[in-house]
């Protein structure tokens, strides 16, 4: 190797380039082979006749062939402790001095690049402080994780770093994935993503995007792409794709819309339901929700959420007696919208008992209701004034 060639590969191992191997350029050559050989898994035999192995089998000081115009001199010096063999000792003093005048002009000119540089000059670790640098543990936190797999939730982050096989114990990304996917939690949060033999059909951000193209379509015939999400996992665990989602409910659709009148009777003069296309077609797209119909499932869902959202508590047997005895969503609505009027002056009477007698459910409390208006209007009438007809009827309580 030329000096040249030297000081380029002490650069690259970040030691002082001055065109002599010695022991520091020696310990960072074997360094850099045997990080090389980790990162591709070989063994440092493959490096054999490289630049890199041909310095690591040098020993004592050795400098490198100088090329003066057209005559080559051999300058390699070899000792064991900066003193010279003897075989090394039969070179001409001319070549020393040859060398030892070659080797100031070179330091002499890099100190002039050194100065003369606007930027100055990058000077790389030393080996000492690159290993101390690949030393250092370095644990990814919640923040890093969530930019690079945006698609984690919070639970599936802790089990990624902190759970079994996560990356506190194994320290390797790769494998803390393959243990968090093979988690519980992670066939919750995509289920169906996975096959039998634990193969992914479509990667997390694929997953997503299927989800809510079959989101989408559902949405284009008015239904809730909620009440579906589970045979929306079934379609994804069966490799039906996003288009053949659609084209099935295309399909459906066309075939069902034709008979919805014969079958809207069926199901009112069978089972007392007055059902919308929507209810029917959706009962096509899915027998969960069939029977989820038939079992008025959805209706008292409905039903439970009007209450909540008016600020009342219902419970389930009673939204179920509002749904038995007719009362649509609409209904349910509209009646616990009277709830919140009509509460603050009923005293004495629970939200629930209030919305049984507007709905005619409860006779006891309609009159109870009617009563207690009565009273109230008769004590602010001579106050206020109270708003009635000309029969003395209280203005503001409907019957279904």
């Amino acid at each position: 190797m030329t000096t040249e060639e030297i000081k380029a590969l002490q650069r690259e191992l970040g030691v002082t380039p001055d065109g002599v191997i010695g022991p520091q350029t020696r310990a960072a050559a074997e360094a850099k082979i045997n990080e090389q050989a980790e990162l591709f898994g070989e063994d440092t035999s493959v490096f054999a006749g490289t630049d890199l192995a041909d310095v690591v089998n040098t020993t004592g000081l050795v400098t490198g062939v100088t090329t003066n115009l057209s005559e080559t001199v051999d300058t390699s010096i070899t000792s064991d402790d900066e003193t010279l063999t003897a075989a090394e000792q039969e070179t001409s003093n001319a070549q020393l001095e040859l060398l030892n005048l070659q080797r100031k002009t070179n330091n002499l000119i890099d100190e002039f690049i050194r100065q003369s540089s606007d930027f100055g000059r990058y000077t790389p670790p030393s080996v000492d402080e690159q290993f101390d640098e690949a030393d250092q543990e370095y644990t990814p936190t919640s923040r890093d994780l969530k930019s690079l797999y945006p698609w984690l939730t919070d639970t599936l982050i802790t089990i990624l770093i902190d759970g079994e096989g996560g990356y506190v114990e194994t320290g390797k990304i790769d494998i803390a994935l393959a243990n968090m996917r093979a988690s519980e939690d992670y066939k919750k949060t995509f289920p169906g993503i996975a096959r039998e033999d634990g193969t992914l059909r479509m990667t997390e951000s694929e997953y997503y995007e299927t989800q809510d193209v079959m989101k989408d379509t559902l949405r284009t015939y008015n239904l809730n792409p909620e009440v579906f999400a589970e045979d929306i996992s079934q379609a994804i665990a069966g490799d039906v794709s996003a288009k053949e989602f659609a084209q099935r409910l295309e399909f459906g659709y066309s075939q069902i819309v034709n008979n919805i009148p014969a079958v809207k009777e069926v199901y009112f003069r069978e089972y007392g339901l007055d059902l919308s296309d929507e209810a029917l077609f959706g009962m096509f797209v899915s027998p969960n929700v069939a029977e989820s119909v038939l079992q008025n499932q959805i209706l008292v869902s409905s039903i439970i959420a009007e209450a909540e959202a008016a600020g009342a508590s219902l419970t389930k047997q009673g939204a179920l007696a509002f749904a038995q005895a007719g009362v649509s969503q609409e209904r349910a609505r509209e009646i616990y919208g009277q709830v919140a009027q009509l509460e603050p002056g009923l005293s004495g009477m629970t939200t629930t008992a209030i919305a049984r007698g507007i709905a005619g459910l409860d006779t006891d409390a309609l009159a109870q209701i009617r009563n207690l208006q009565a009273r109230r209007a008769s004590v602010s009438s001579a106050e206020l004034g109270a708003a009635t007809t000309q029969a003395g009827e209280v203005v503001g309580l409907t019957e279904a």
